[in-house]
Order: C-alpha cells, then sequence, then structure tokens
C-alpha cells in the first residue's frame, strides 16, 4: 500500500511521487475505496450499487438565507425568480434553505453573481445541507457555550450564534436590543483562515456572543 506521507505530503508535496508509486502496484484511489467498504458487508449488492452512483453526484449549490435581515422576502423572491428551490424541511426550524443544481449554476453567470454579491452582504450564506444539521441537533441554550474546533470558513458556527440569539431572544420577555446569552468559540488552526476567512464570516452575525481563535483543537479545553 502507499504510506500516507507519500499519498498525501504537503501543500502538493510528493503528488508525482505518490501518482507513479500508485500506477506501479495497480492501485486506484476510487477501486480501492469501493473494495474496503464493500468487503465490510453493510449493505446488499443492490444498496452498495445506489451508494456508489448518490456518491458519484454532484452536489447542489446550497444556501441559507438570514431570516433577521431586512432583506430576507427580497432575497428569497429573487432566489425564486433565478430558479431555486426551497428545501421546506428545514421551515419548521426556522430556516431559509435553497438549492440550485451545480451545472445550472455555472452555466448561469448572473445568478452566480447575484449570489455571490448577497453572499458578501450578508443576506444569505453558501452552507451545504449536511453542514446544516449539526446545530440543528446541538440545539444550543441560552448559557450555552459551543465550541466549532476546525470552524473555517465559518457557517456553521454563525448557525449557532443566530440559533443562541433567537432563543435568548424567545426566553426574555424584554426581546428589544437583548444581548445572546451563551457563546461560540470558533477554533482555527490555519493562520489565513482563522485571521481573514473566519473573522469574515463570523461578521455577518454581528454577535458580541462570538470569539474566533487561532488554536489547535487538540489543545481543547486545556485553553479554556
Amino acid at each position: 500500500a502507499v504510506t500516507s506521507a507519500s499519498a498525501t505530503g504537503t501543500n502538493g508535496e510528493h503528488c508525482e511521487d505518490s501518482k507513479i508509486e500508485s500506477r506501479e502496484v495497480g492501485l486506484s484511489a476510487k477501486e480501492d475505496f469501493m473494495a474496503f467498504y464493500e468487503a465490510q458487508r453493510l449493505f446488499g449488492a443492490e444498496e452498495y450499487e445506489a451508494l456508489w452512483k448518490t456518491l458519484g453526484t454532484p452536489l447542489p449549490v446550497s444556501v441559507a438565507v438570514d431570516p433577521r435581515h431586512a432583506s430576507v422576502g427580497i432575497v428569497e423572491a429573487m432566489l425564486a425568480a433565478f430558479g431555486w428551490k426551497r428545501r421546506a424541511e428545514f421551515d419548521r426550524a426556522g430556516l431559509s434553505v435553497w438549492e440550485i443544481e451545480g451545472s445550472q449554476y455555472s452555466r448561469s453567470p448572473d445568478v452566480k453573481a447575484w449570489a455571490e454579491r448577497e453572499n458578501r452582504r450578508g443576506t444569505l450564506m453558501f452552507q451545504e445541507v449536511v453542514s446544516l444539521l449539526p446545530a440543528l441537533l446541538l440545539n444550543p441554550g441560552p448559557g450555552d457555550l459551543c465550541l466549532d474546533l476546525c470552524s473555517a470558513p465559518g457557517s456553521k458556527s454563525v448557525q449557532l450564534l443566530r440559533l443562541l440569539d433567537s432563543k435568548t431572544r424567545t426566553d426574555c420577555s424584554d426581546s428589544d436590543a437583548v444581548s445572546p446569552l451563551g457563546a461560540v468559540l470558533s477554533c482555527e488552526l490555519d493562520g489565513h483562515r482563522a485571521c481573514v476567512i473566519l473573522p469574515r464570516n463570523l461578521s455577518k452575525a454581528a454577535s458580541p456572543a462570538s470569539c474566533a481563535a487561532l488554536a489547535n483543537a487538540q489543545h481543547f479545553p486545556a485553553l479554556l
């Protein structure tokens, strides 16, 4: 087997060596991956065939609209007009989630330019549907300290901050300009992602409960 050092490397190191070594021993990453999981005998043959087909299907482009933003109605109307489909199953969680096929998104420069502009404005955020689930399952409440230890680009942290803010306002009788109870600590090891990308996205939540840290998650909870 190819060793992890020769297969991965750092910033592309050893890529050519790993390709040559893989060819020499007749390895294929796809075939090796499939063979490993089929050897576990988790499913029947038909289910495995469906699994490989699903894994080979490109993900759609998905966004979550900020429900608190003053332009939420306009943004949702534009998404619908551009052909995005609403994922209604997230409505009961108070989320406005929309998706569009990747091929349709790529060949529509006007749609792409508009969505990227709205992402910069903070009215929506690009986020894969599966990435929305952890915060919903965690279901933080007022007073909770949430750790996102591999957080960049920060979409899950923003979602957690909005959940804390929403629940604080729900639990407090005086909901005007109340600060969220609790906090979200967003940790990232890479300097650029921690100091540039992460704060840029966290600013969309505009929350005093947010804290970004350039740190190694292996050192938690000692850093607290």
